[in-house]
């Protein structure tokens, strides 16, 4: 199977591995992709950082699957706790969330603006005053219009 691993700077290393391969051999094939030495690396996969001696298949890490490496120096992994990732995890959470959305704004921005285009022209409204039944009113002109609304207390108000 195919595993990426990304860093906090974006760089990513690719190691094909056995299903059945322990996390110390896929941390020593990832030392020699990606410089960081096995004593501190920290592979985390859905924000759970990998500890002990299971397979990558008994973690759950499945082909093509995406994890995160972190450099961790001078702490031994195995006496690492999953709490002490809760903080990282939220802040690169949050960054990625924020990343999502500015992108998901984006493709709708380029959306709109090839097949509504109009939605982006500068509108001036027309304003004049009026006076309907003796009644002072602010009234919109609205060539597009096919109807003429007035709404509930304003035709109350006017005794309509």
């Amino acid at each position: 199977m195919e595993l990426t691993f990304v860093n906090d700077l974006g760089d990513s290393y690719v190691v094909d591995a056995d299903p059945g391969y322990g996390l110390e051999h896929i941390m020593a094939r990832l030392e020699e992709e990606s410089g960081i030495p096995v004593q501190e690396q920290v592979v985390i996969l859905d924000g759970v950082p990998l500890v002990g001696s299971k397979t990558m298949r008994e973690f759950g890490v499945t082909d093509n699957s995406m994890l995160l490496i972190r450099r961790q120096r001078n702490t031994p992994v195995k006496e690492r706790k999953a709490g002490q990732f809760i903080d990282a995890d939220r802040g690169l959470q949050g960054q990625i969330e924020v990343a999502s959305r500015q992108r998901a704004i984006m493709e709708n921005m380029e959306h709109a603006s090839e097949y509504i285009p109009k939605s982006f022209e500068r509108v001036t409204m027309l304003y004049i005053p009026a006076e309907i039944n003796g009644h002072p009113v602010t009234a919109l002109v609205n060539t597009y219009a096919q109807q003429t609304l007035i709404s509930p207390g304003c035709a109350e108000a006017c005794g309509l």
